[in-house]
């Protein structure tokens, strides 16, 4: 899945160009008869005085590696998949789940209130 993501346009950074990118395949989450395939990637990097900067991001891609889209930018980390839900843990032991639909992954995603976090390719 990496491969597939890395033949995206700017959607991985070039090795070396960040301090850190993490790319974690969260795995397949089913709804109704649609499945989609489903990593996180984190990517933290300085600036050149030293402060800490990060992204996040979900990237979705159908079952044959074809990217679909992806939300990005927000704060808690997904940490597996169950069934049609993402689920996040936000802190303090708290988790939230943010469902698919049998038609695909929600235009907006939101986490414990949090969002909108838009689908965009």
């Amino acid at each position: 899945l990496r491969l597939a993501a890395s033949r995206q346009p700017d959607l991985l950074f070039a090795p070396g160009t960040f301090e850190t990118e993490v790319f974690s395949f969260l795995g397949t989450i089913r709804a109704g008869s649609g499945q989609w395939r489903v990593a996180f990637v984190k990517t933290v990097w300085a600036t050149p005085g030293g402060t800490c900067h990060g992204s996040t991001r979900l990237l979705v891609f159908d079952p044959g590696n074809s990217y679909l889209g992806q939300y990005s930018d927000f704060d808690a980390t997904p940490i597996l998949l169950v069934d049609d839900a993402i689920v996040f843990d936000v802190g303090d032991g708290h988790k939230s789940k943010a469902r698919f639909t049998p038609e695909g992954p929600p235009a907006q995603l939101y986490i414990e209130g949090e969002g909108p976090y838009e689908f965009w390719r």
